[in-house]
């Protein structure tokens, strides 16, 4: 969605949510990562295909998302419909991977490194390069793939996959610098501590650092 089949400005699709929920007296604070944050902050632009909320913010405090409260996902549900976008065009499926550790396990204190964003009864907060990066990488560790010897050796890593090229291309927009390289990466391997995964990761960041030149 906000591509070619849906050309709704994402900027216009939050005003629309956060006139919705003024409607229905409701005020929701609420922390996104992912292409969304990338997209609102002006570092990339390209299409992405949803909002992914990874937190709320209720009085300075981070709440898990995962489920959207009803009367949220009313409201979003909604606006999917006045602008004919998905019914989850805005979801918290990011932050269900964290749930086991909330909020401990997020890479970076959310609240110390945000740009809020206002529309009307709707409180953005786009996460700071302290969570994109570690996220970005995690994704596109998780979305390469590997060919393996006859002794489940990786041998090789294919960062070919089109998912994976969004995630590599937008850590390379990132341009992080290496000490968040380093700390993107001890985050990362604390969530996969497989051989596997860590071959990956290397192959994925030598990658990163061939293309910084």
């Amino acid at each position: 969605m906000f591509d070619h089949a849906h050309p709704i400005p994402l900027d216009e699709a939050l005003r629309a949510l956060g006139a919705e929920l003024r409607l229905r007296g409701s005020h929701v604070a609420l922390i996104v990562v992912g292409g969304a944050s990338l997209i609102l902050r002006g570092i990339v632009a390209r299409p992405t295909g949803d909002v992914d909320v990874l937190a709320l913010v209720e009085e300075d405090t981070l709440i898990l998302p995962y489920p959207l409260a009803p009367p949220f996902e009313e409201a979003v549900r909604a606006t999917a419909r006045t602008l004919g976008l998905p019914s989850d065009w805005l979801n918290a499926t990011v932050a269900r991977n964290w749930s086991h550790r909330w909020p401990a396990g997020l890479p970076s204190n959310l609240l110390h490194d945000v740009e809020w964003r206002s529309y009307g009864g709707l409180e953005v907060g786009l996460a700071g390069r302290g969570v994109l990066i570690p996220l970005k990488l995690h994704a596109l560790a998780d979305r390469s793939r590997v060919r393996l010897d006859g002794s489940m050796r990786v041998v090789e890593v294919d960062l070919s996959p089109s998912d994976a090229q969004r995630h590599l291309n937008d850590l390379l927009a990132l341009a992080p610098s290496e000490p968040e390289l380093r700390r993107a990466a001890a985050w990362v391997s604390e969530q996969d501590p497989s051989p596997h995964f860590g071959a990956i990761l290397r192959a994925v960041l030598d990658r990163m650092r061939d293309d910084r030149g």
